[in-house]
């Protein structure tokens, strides 16, 4: 089994040209999956290196949003627990991330605390004698008060819990935007990214922290961003049980749960727990049994296995999909980060993707850009940038490992907002590759120049607003609105005249009269390689302007020759944010996918 080593690297993000570094030595990581068949999750085990094990630590995830958000921050405490002697064990719930199981909407609190205790179970089976500790974040933690209530334990970390239930139902459908749209609540079926169905709802509706049995477990330690008044209540309950009570503040909430592009460790918070956890267990001298040991590379369902891949030099990470039945079909597909967020996908969507072609008979593989998701910044790219400076290099080096180790040369590169550019980019760069088709999902941009960042931010923002404004234009209550906001008509005219000099700028500064035009040339390139092109673009999403404002007329001679074909996506949003978007577009794309 593969594991890597890592001795020093940087996890901070790039300040004017500079990391700012923090460098953790010592351990190493151990991607598998455990547990009884249907139920099989997927673990990263981290274990110090040449030290002995202080003790083990259990760290559940939020759920939804949260999930993808808090990704970053939670492997950096896992990191650093390892790099201070902790066994440390991140893992995805059952039919949640790369866990066995494809009905996320049947996930329950219920069926989150077995996918705990399980693992917490087969951890203490192997290692009795080492402390065991559980840690949560958000909706992860109340998982874990919940679990504590039946779980031996030597001490419980509950980092920001939801304390209410109901409280937490409103932050959803506030999150999701679902009142700004004047939708019912009480018909609401997902909501940033978790399905209420019927038994969460229940869940939810009867959870409160302070309602909990007190737990398991000797020492609690409540973080907080700030106190309130039902962590109070189970604080006091716990004194009351005689549990030994530890409640801090931190500051760094927002960093933590921001869009995983712009997530901030707050390293102070983790600083804090590390040593709180360090001040409270001893030197154990018990020999310790990896988990790893028990489990497995491989998940194999009746359709399909997949298997948890490094590869290259700096171990990237990645999950490969292949159909259980030997097919004749040497093609791949491919998918690429979505943003900083990791392998899995925005709302699991490369997961699901991935299972559903791997079982139709076409491979695929999802993998991390380095510095992004489990593929460990190795100093060519800073920490969860999402633009990589190295992305060719590490989707050529992924190439090359599907065509060395399976065989696999005909390619289809696919991606979300950021890694749709690198699809695109991709494709028509590595010509050593035979990459047959690009599937560019909600692109924002498509020629990246990092001297010229705030510039493309601006113009990415004054697309989308044309974009939406085009949108309202067929719609008569919209025309209402100018008879009381006239303020609304300097508004269209600002982002249409900011428009117009966008386009004069493309036109000249860019390049499209008096030099070379990268976006241009690489439409040349593709329709020299003979690759097809599908860009996916959602209700309101510029990408279709912003392909046409940078290539001009050979954007339009590619859409009109069909070697680039446009799928609108009607009533969707950037993200696809709800199930029946993201089951509108795996059919679109898997019908361009199996065209000759």
């Amino acid at each position: 089994m593969m594991a890597y080593r890592c001795q020093v690297y940087p996890i901070g993000l790039q300040v004017a040209g500079v990391f700012q570094e923090i460098c953790l030595v010592g351990f190493e990581s151990f991607p598998f999956f455990i547990g009884e068949r249907g139920k099989r999750l997927f673990v990263w085990e981290h274990l110090p290196d040449n030290q002995p094990i202080r003790g083990m630590v259990l760290v559940c995830a939020p759920l939804g949003y949260e999930y993808f958000s808090t990704h970053r921050t939670l492997r950096h405490l896992a990191w650093r627990l390892a790099s201070e002697g902790f066994a440390t064990y991140r893992f995805d719930y059952s039919n949640n991330g790369d866990s066995e199981g494809d009905s996320v909407e049947s996930t329950t609190l219920a069926s989150c605390v077995n996918s705990v205790l399980a693992l917490a179970n087969d951890l203490k089976i192997h290692n009795p004698d080492i402390p065991f500790y559980l840690s949560g974040f958000g909706i992860g933690a109340s998982i874990a008060a919940i679990a504590s209530e039946n779980l031996q334990l030597d001490g419980l970390i509950l980092w920001e819990p939801k304390t209410h239930g109901r409280r937490y139902m409103r932050e959803l459908v506030a999150l999701s935007g679902i009142l700004a749209r004047g939708e019912s609540v009480s018909n609401v079926a997902e909501a940033a990214g978790i399905f209420l169905n019927p038994d969460i709802k229940h869940e939810l509706e009867n959870f409160s922290i302070d309602k909990l049995s007190p737990p398991l477990a000797k020492r609690v330690l409540l973080h907080c961003n700030q106190s309130s008044r039902l962590v109070e209540a189970y604080s006091d309950n716990l004194h009351a049980s005689n549990v030994a009570v530890t409640f801090a503040l931190y500051e760094g909430y927002e960093g933590i749960v921001d869009v995983p592009t712009d997530t901030r460790v707050p390293n102070d918070a983790i600083d804090f727990q590390v040593e709180w956890l360090k001040s409270r267990v001893a030197q154990p001298a018990a020999p310790y049994t990896r988990l790893y040991s028990q489990g497995a590379q491989k998940l194999q369902t009746e359709s399909l296995v997949e298997t948890c891949c490094q590869f290259s030099e700096k171990l990237l990470f990645g999950v490969l999909a292949e159909p259980v039945q030997q097919s004749n079909s040497s093609t791949a597909v491919v998918f690429l980060n979505c943003g900083s967020e990791h392998h899995v996908g925005p709302h699991r969507i490369y997961t699901d993707f991935s299972r559903a072609l791997a079982a139709g008979g076409i491979s695929c593989f999802r993998f991390d850009i380095e510095g992004i998701g489990d593929s460990k910044a190795c100093g060519n790219n800073a920490d969860n940038y999402a633009y990589s400076p190295c992305a060719l290099e590490d989707i050529a080096s992924s190439l090359q490992f599907l065509q060395d180790s399976r065989g696999l040369d005909n390619f289809i590169l696919a991606g979300i907002c950021a890694g749709a550019y690198h699809a695109f980019k991709a494709s028509a760069a590595l010509k050593s590759f035979r990459i047959s088709r690009a599937v560019l999902i909600n692109p924002l941009v498509f020629d990246w120049d990092e001297s010229e960042s705030l510039k493309e931010h601006q113009r990415i923002s004054v697309s989308r607003e044309r974009s939406r404004y085009r949108g309202l234009a067929f719609q008569p209550k919209y025309w209402l609105k100018l008879l009381y906001k006239p303020s609304i008509i300097f508004n269209v005219l600002s982002i249409y005249s900011q428009s117009l000099l966008a386009r004069l700028g493309a036109l000249f500064n860019s390049g499209q009269v008096f030099s070379k035009n990268r976006v241009r040339d690489d439409l040349d390139g593709l329709r020299a390689r003979g690759t097809k092109v599908a860009l996916f673009v959602s209700s309101g999403d510029p990408g279709r302007e912003i392909f046409i404002e940078k290539a001009g007329a050979k954007a339009r001679q590619a859409i009109a020759s069909g070697m680039v074909t446009v799928f609108p996506l009607e009533d969707s949003d950037h993200g696809l944010s709800k199930k029946e978007m993201r089951c509108k577009v795996f059919e679109k794309m898997r019908r361009f996918i199996s065209l000759g």
